[in-house]
């Protein structure tokens, strides 16, 4: 509703002088514009099929209302549909289930970093008729879950 207000937004995060950013919008109480980056991020797409890949954030310009929309993944008979996108850093994990039961678990920066409009690599073994059902950024790494088990739990010292 207010052109100024998201222009401004929009060269204040081309700029990469703010790294999230929410505004209320002065012609429409109540609205609110944002706009957010994360430095450092990529964004993770896994296709039912066991294929994902990581992206940099700069490779996906800014889209205006009215826009078509941006590829982030090349999708074909090979790769299937994508089932889910995640921003990620190099230190995340992650965790990807299957219509089988099959679980594994990733590290981000072991899935490579590619351009935009490709369909990525094998980042799962599926079984005839199996796809990958879901994707889950793990909120803890390995190394901070073994550190707590040194410490006893509250109350029983």
């Amino acid at each position: 509703k207010s052109p100024a207000l998201v222009k401004q937004l929009t060269q204040l995060l081309e700029q990469k002088k703010l790294e999230n950013i929410a505004a209320a919008d002065p012609q429409a109480p109540g609205m609110f514009v944002a706009a957010l980056y994360f430095p450092g991020t990529q964004l993770l797409a896994v296709s039912a099929n066991g294929y994902g890949k990581r992206t940099e954030m700069e490779e996906y310009r800014l889209t205006r209302r009215g826009g078509k929309g941006i590829i982030t993944m090349r999708t074909t008979e090979k790769t299937g549909r994508v089932v889910g996108v995640r921003m990620v850093t190099d230190e995340d994990q992650i965790m990807l289930v299957t219509s089988g039961g099959k679980v594994i678990r990733l590290r981000a920066n072991d899935i490579r970093v590619i351009g935009r409009n490709t369909q990525g690599v094998r980042l799962i073994g599926l079984e005839e008729g199996e796809q990958v059902a879901s994707v889950a950024r793990l909120a803890e790494r390995e190394d901070e879950v073994e550190s707590r088990e040194d410490v006893p739990p509250a109350g029983t010292e």
